[in-house]
């Protein structure tokens, strides 16, 4: 068994497919290939306000972007697998472009080219299976940079045929846009993501025990929690007070005793 065959059996074993969704075509594919990199990138923007007699800025949240940046080499184990990566690259391609109200007239765009893109646990739905389909389980994208590679060095096997050269293997590098479809951030105090133990990567945990921090029986709203802290600190302050004045009266009432004993 080659080199490729066990790559390729290996990654369908694990299901660690790099799958597309079209929206438009209603199709998927699934490449069976190696991860050379992948890049994740959290845009965060804020707005800075400055004021008079402030030195620091009042920065004003808008959002946080995410993007991503994926890289990855397809082998074929056949020349009928190169062939038919070859198909799927084909498909790829035509994925990002748009649909159109009338054939023929490319100024009637109906609908945009967005797809679902689902690398094992890595790249999936926040609160969806992690083994599932892209259709089902993936990543709602807009391609930013798409960009293929043919190797001509000679380190890559081609199927020489008449008029026609089927590559053994070919390297895909892409950029997209995430479209959340799922509230991110935290809503009166809790997650208000689907699964806030595994975004934005599975990572098995089923769910954390309560946060050791937050009481059981704390109320959701953080103003009332910080309220609650106040309370108690006010409560701690009027015990302590209390038991200083009873001490204090006590040795009062103490000295008072012997004075009357010693008169």
């Amino acid at each position: 068994m080659g080199q490729a065959d066990i790559h390729t059996s290996y990654t369908i074993a694990k299901n660690y497919g790099i799958k597309f969704y079209s929206f438009i075509l209603n199709r998927e594919i699934t490449f069976f290939g190696s991860i050379k990199s992948l890049e994740n990138k959290f845009d965060i923007e804020n707005s800075p306000t400055k004021v008079f007699g402030r030195q620091d800025p009042i920065m004003t949240f808008s959002r946080v972007g995410r993007s991503i940046n994926l890289t990855f080499y397809v082998p074929s184990a056949s020349v009928g697998d190169a062939e038919f990566n070859l198909h799927d690259l084909n498909r790829l391609i035509q994925f990002q472009y748009p649909a159109f109200k009338k054939s023929g007239y490319a100024n009637t765009i109906s609908a945009s080219p967005l797809l679902k893109l689902k690398v094992a646990n890595l790249i999936y739905g926040n609160g969806s299976d992690p083994d599932g389909s892209a259709e089902d389980s993936g990543l709602v994208v807009a391609m930013t940079n798409f960009e293929h590679k043919f190797d001509f060095s000679g380190e890559t096997a081609w199927a020489d045929r008449p008029n026609s050269m089927i590559p053994m293997g070919f390297e895909v590098s892409l950029s997209a846009v995430v479209l959340h479809s799922h509230a991110l951030g935290s809503e009166a105090g809790a997650s208000a993501l689907p699964d806030r133990d595994n975004y934005p990567y599975g990572s098995g945990v089923v769910s954390f025990d309560a946060d050791p921090t937050v009481p059981e029986n704390a109320t959701p709203s953080l103003n009332d929690r910080l309220d609650a802290i106040g309370d108690a600190t006010n409560q701690a302050v009027l015990t302590q007070g209390a038991a200083v004045s009873t001490a204090a009266n006590n040795i009062a009432a103490a000295i008072a005793a012997a004075a009357i004993a010693g008169g």
